[in-house]
């Protein structure tokens, strides 16, 4: 799991949390005293089990460190559980931000075109002329032919999708695991442009080639689409996770507590 990935963990942990304080600040306040409440709770239940296994044992540093422990997974617990909901206008939000992001980053363009023009290229279609125009004058991938602008059209769409998920890898694999973006959903949208007044310059007659910015708007709409489908699912799992870990980290803190406990218990008999 590399160091991107659980940043994004934690800055869509924290987005989330920020969404739902700014939201309803009286339900934010509920979930703050409940979330204190429960933290206070674990605490107070961590200190006396060890009651439980040596009546005569004495709470040191060490074990005022995992009842602090068993209080702040509490806390947090309530806090990312009640948060969850407020996934799907975090992850939109995200995704609006980086159409302006990827619209102002000049190495993905660059990279991109690169790619676009050789596939282009190897499509076969274009006149050779074309690409010695496109190199030195104009800086446009050929596309006069239908199959040249779908081609385009599907090698701008996977990158800005690949752009998406190197930017919120851990977001991007809950909204779309696989970041293909279908040949179908491109191939239809070229098709809707080409069917479109826009599609012919209105003073030349000429026929517009299909506009590379539509990419981006396509691939943010079908990840938009997909949030719609998967928030459901993403957040009765997300909050599946949050309660598994607070029910295993808390055995773990108390059998922890209790071990020394009872090691205290055994060194005094």
């Amino acid at each position: 799991m590399s160091s991107n990935f659980i940043q994004d963990i934690l800055v869509l942990a924290s987005e989330c949390v920020g969404q739902m304080f700014a939201s309803s600040r009286s339900n934010g306040l509920l979930v703050l005293a409940a979330a204190v409440f429960l933290g206070a709770l674990c605490y107070f239940l961590c200190h006396k089990s060890t009651k439980l296994w040596n009546r005569r044992f004495q709470v040191r540093f060490t074990h005022h460190f995992y009842c602090a422990a068993s209080a702040l997974l509490g806390f947090a617990s309530v806090i990312l559980y009640a948060s969850c909901p407020f996934l799907k206008p975090v992850a939109q939000a995200s995704i609006l931000i980086w159409q302006e992001q990827i619209q102002n980053d000049n190495n993905w363009s660059q990279t991109t075109f690169g790619h676009a023009y050789d596939e282009v290229k190897k499509l076969g279609k274009e006149p050779p002329e074309a690409f010695e125009q496109s190199r030195k004058e104009d800086g446009l991938v050929p596309m006069s032919k239908p199959e040249s602008q779908y081609k385009v059209a599907s090698v701008y769409c996977n990158s800005a999708s690949r752009h998406y998920a190197d930017e919120r890898p851990f977001l991007s694999k809950l909204i779309r695991p696989d970041p293909e973006i279908p040949e179908e959903s491109v191939v239809q949208d070229v098709k809707e442009f080409l069917a479109s007044p826009a599609a012919r310059d209105a003073v030349s007659g000429r026929h517009n080639p299909y506009p590379l910015r539509r990419t981006v708007e396509l691939v943010a709409r079908i990840m938009r689409d997909d949030l719609e489908k998967q928030v459901p699912r993403i957040v009765t799992r997300a909050r599946t996770l949050v309660a598994a870990v607070f029910l295993v980290g808390q055995a773990v803190i108390f059998g922890c507590i209790g071990l020394a406990a009872y090691r205290d218990l055994k060194l005094r008999v």
